[in-house]
């Protein structure tokens, strides 16, 4: 871990983000007492945190170049993110990049001051957001590292963001926890088809698919994205792999599954192997 933690510490992210923390708790400090309703932000700010993860990865990081008025529009965090993506463990593109940061960091303090009554308010709600950011750095650029897990939670985390880089990119958005605001994908899915008793069944699929796919790819044979070694077993998600086994097509909807039923509900809302999954379970 020393020299995981060291290697943190060589990249400009890390150093950005700690020197807008220091100047926010500085700031706080020379503002003076400020209100008890203050602790309320970064608790506020935490419990939004999955959302809001998932929606910058979503609707941000995940962006594709678009020509409007004849101007390809791809900006620096969706290149970068792309880039990642294709070489996931070089970690220089782990971390958010150094021109992100500088235009952040000035952008950070409007809306402080914009949104908050006080300036002690305004100045919790900046230590709460890069504390909030620090973390996500150090979990992110963790995940990537040769460390491996050893707590109940980071293993979850782990398991969660190397199915969002080696099963389906499409998926499992949210760094800092594992299946929460990804469940906000399902809505639309649900919605169309809640009188359907066969599409119902996909939804279960879906929600499960961190549990159910790997064991089958444990079950019935190594998948093409994720390692057989059994300690990156997922363990859970028997009862959806019993029923996937169940009348011997175990095999056929695992390959259904292991070809694209994460990608069901794509972040440009279009259905991917929809059909095919449901005619595979209703034979």
């Amino acid at each position: 871990m020393g020299e995981v933690f060291a290697e943190f510490w060589r990249h400009p992210s890390p150093w950005l983000l700690a020197t807008a923390l220091a100047a926010a708790v500085t700031g706080r400090v020379l503002a003076g007492p400020g209100s008890w309703w203050e602790l309320l932000v970064p608790l506020g700010l935490v419990a939004v945190l999955p959302v809001v993860e998932w929606l910058v990865h979503v609707f941000i990081l995940h962006w594709r170049p678009r020509r409007v008025a004849g101007l390809t529009l791809d900006p620096l965090l969706a290149r970068k993110h792309r880039a990642h993506h294709a070489n996931p463990r070089e970690i220089p593109l782990v971390f958010i990049p150094w021109q992100a940061q500088l235009w952040l960091a000035p952008t950070w303090v409007v809306v402080a001051w914009l949104v908050t009554p006080t300036t002690t308010a305004m100045f919790t709600l900046l230590i709460s957001v890069y504390a909030i950011k620090s973390a996500y750095e150090w979990t992110h650029y963790l995940l990537h590292s040769d460390y491996r897990p050893k707590s109940v939670w980071y293993r979850k985390i782990w398991r969660h963001h190397r199915l969002h880089h080696y099963k389906s990119e499409h998926y499992w958005f949210t760094v800092t926890s594992a299946g929460t605001a990804d469940r906000l994908a399902l809505l639309d899915l649900v919605e169309v088809t809640e009188d359907d008793d066969a599409d119902l069944a996909l939804v279960e699929v879906q929600r499960q698919a961190e549990g159910a796919v790997l064991e089958l790819e444990q079950l019935v044979g190594h998948g093409r994205g994720e390692s057989g070694d059994t300690g990156d077993a997922v363990t859970g998600g028997g009862d959806g792999a019993d029923l996937l086994l169940a009348g011997g097509r175990g095999l056929e909807v695992r390959d259904v599954l292991g070809e694209g039923v994460t990608d069901l509900v794509r972040t440009d809302g279009e259905f991917r192997h929809l059909r095919c999954l449901l005619s595979s379970l209703q034979r």
